[in-house]
């Protein structure tokens, strides 16, 4: 077996397929429980499907985040900007 089908075997059972990563996304855009609860659900972490949970404390940490988000911009915007889109704004 090759390096490349073992890593394909392992993903295959460790990582979500696009529509089962999409489903918590849906869940959380359609349910009526967070329509109706929408207070409940606001600003909170959800994991699949549709369950709040207490975020890892990296996620709690304002300064990660903002970094998290800083870092993100300058590579979102090198592709933006190469392919002629107006970049995003900053934090």
């Amino acid at each position: 077996m090759s390096i490349n089908a073992f890593i394909k075997t392992i993903a295959r059972f460790s990582f979500l397929t696009p529509e089962q990563g999409s489903a918590n996304s849906t869940s959380a855009a359609t349910a009526k429980e967070v329509r109706q609860n929408a207070e409940k659900y606001k600003g909170k972490f959800l994991v699949p499907v549709g369950k709040v949970e207490i975020p890892s404390i990296v996620a709690e940490d304002d300064r990660l985040v903002k970094g998290l988000w800083e870092n993100t911009i300058i590579e979102v915007n090198r592709k933006l900007i190469d392919g002629d889109l107006p970049p995003l704004e900053t934090w």
